[in-house]
């Protein structure tokens, strides 16, 4: 009886020690799984974060900023001689001031533009046009060599009051 007893009690012991063995096997699996996992996932982002530092760095500052072509001055007359107000712009009368902003590439090439800050879809598409069309700039420098660096500028655009009244059509007396 004392034997059968003991027989039982080392049973149940086999038992529970086999059952705490699978479940530890199965723990140690589960850990096993998890740590690989948790090391492709690492590995996958370190890949990540490798194309992303080979893409085209863009500075916000720079030592030295772009310069158009003969400077501000230039800058500006060229936008007023190039700029295109579409004619159903005029016509309903829509003003404004668009924020355009680019970047101008290590060969003074303008580049990615958009806008930040539109008005209208025409006129947005209109400044777009026109900072797209730019010749090259003198490219931005820091730490002696030349960086991308982004740029914003403001289009505006005014009806003057002759242009208003042209662009109206007249009716004509019966």
């Amino acid at each position: 009886m004392i034997n059968a007893l003991y027989f039982k009690i080392g049973l149940i012991n086999c038992s529970h020690l086999l059952s705490l063995y699978t479940t530890k096997r199965m723990y140690m699996k589960t850990a096993i799984y998890i740590a690989l996992i948790s090391s492709l996932l690492c590995l996958h982002t370190q890949a990540q974060t490798k194309k992303h530092t080979n893409k085209k760095t863009v500075l916000t500052m720079a030592e030295h900023y772009p310069e158009f072509p003969g400077g501000n001055d230039s800058l500006h007359r060229y936008i007023a001689h190039h700029i295109v107000y579409p004619q159903e712009a005029i016509d309903s009368n829509i003003q404004g001031k668009v924020i355009v902003r680019f970047v101008v590439d290590t060969e003074g090439v303008v580049t990615d533009a958009e806008i930040v800050r539109g008005i209208h879809p025409q006129l947005d598409t209109a400044a777009i046009q026109v900072v797209e069309n730019m010749p090259k700039w003198k490219p931005g420098e820091d730490n002696g060599r030349k960086v991308n660096v982004y740029f914003a500028i403001p289009i505006t655009f005014h009806l003057q009051d002759d242009k208003k009244k042209i662009s109206k059509p007249i009716k004509a007396k019966k």
